[in-house]
């Protein structure tokens, strides 16, 4: 048995080839999965785009509720105390409202 002692032009020239197929097999599997991930990311992008819709459309609601919070907190005018009388009448006021309601409901037929 005699070693080989240099690659032939033939050799060199099959292994230019198989190479060369190699990698255009291994271009079209990128490319393959590419357009698969790209696809897979469009059908997702609708759905992070409402989500980010909502978000935004309920972090303004909730920027107007603490606004008005404010403004109304300072618009109020400052509450007294009440006096004793008035808390001895708002039970007599309550209870007046209570026979209403209660003879209201006794004439629903």
């Amino acid at each position: 048995m005699m070693p080989r002692e240099k690659w032939t032009d033939e050799r060199l020239d099959d292994l230019q080839a198989e190479m060369r197929t190699g990698f255009v097999r291994v271009d079209g599997e990128i490319k393959e999965l590419r357009r698969e991930m790209n696809a897979r990311f469009d059908s997702m992008k609708n759905s992070i785009d409402a989500r980010f819709d909502a978000m935004n459309r309920n972090m303004i609601a909730g920027f107007f509720v603490i606004v008005t919070a404010i403004v109304s907190r300072q618009r109020r005018p400052h509450r007294q105390h009440r006096s004793l009388n008035a808390q001895a009448v708002a039970p007599t006021q309550r209870s007046r409202f209570c026979s209403y309601i209660s003879l209201r409901i006794s004439s629903i037929p």
